[in-house]
């Protein structure tokens, strides 16, 4: 059974975990946020009509999670917005877009998806944070300032460290309207 329909399938999905979330015998000790990448529909989480000792006495688990703001993102309902348009000024060329999942003002962290259309490169950037990149679809490379050219494939997971300056490229031949 899956509680919202068919959105909950199509990946991916950003789960906001709150503290004190309980489903039969397990409860979160602090907030969580976890992004799900699956290559085909889930559920990985099962409906049940248990409940732990935590929450409203009214509602599982599962119900109470749903019921919290923010605790389910689905990327797949957000826009792509262009990065020049996000940045402006900043030299991003089009074909380069983000989705901004996720900011916390406080800690300074932000969850972002970014797309590099077929045949783009970003110029090279620094991003202030510890960055997480994760190649999604496709395959991308990237080129730290200095040094080699790394190609990532699909399911390819890398860490660059804070102020890390890199350009990303997307290898894939352009083939859409106007390609020679």
């Amino acid at each position: 059974m899956n509680a919202v329909g068919t959105l909950i399938g199509n990946p991916p999905a950003l789960l906001n975990i709150p503290l004190g979330l309980d489903a039969v015998d397990d409860a979160a000790f602090t907030t969580l946020k976890v992004i799900t990448w699956f290559p085909k529909a889930w559920p990985f989480i099962a409906l049940t009509d248990q409940r732990g000792p935590l929450g409203p006495p009214n509602l599982t688990g599962f119900e109470y999670f749903f019921s919290v703001p923010g605790s389910l993102s689905l990327p797949s309902l957000m826009t792509w917005t262009n990065m020049s348009a996000a940045y402006p000024g900043a030299g991003w060329p089009n074909g380069i877009d983000i989705k901004m999942l996720d900011q916390d003002p406080k800690l300074g962290d932000t969850i972002e998806f970014i797309r590099i259309r077929p045949g783009k490169n970003t110029s090279v950037f620094r991003i202030a944070g510890h960055t997480h990149l994760f190649v999604l679809q496709g395959s991308a490379t990237i080129t730290p300032v200095g040094g080699s050219t790394t190609t990532m494939d699909k399911y390819t997971y890398a860490f660059l460290p804070e102020n890390f300056a890199v350009s990303i490229s997307n290898p894939t031949q352009y083939m859409g309207p106007g390609a020679q």
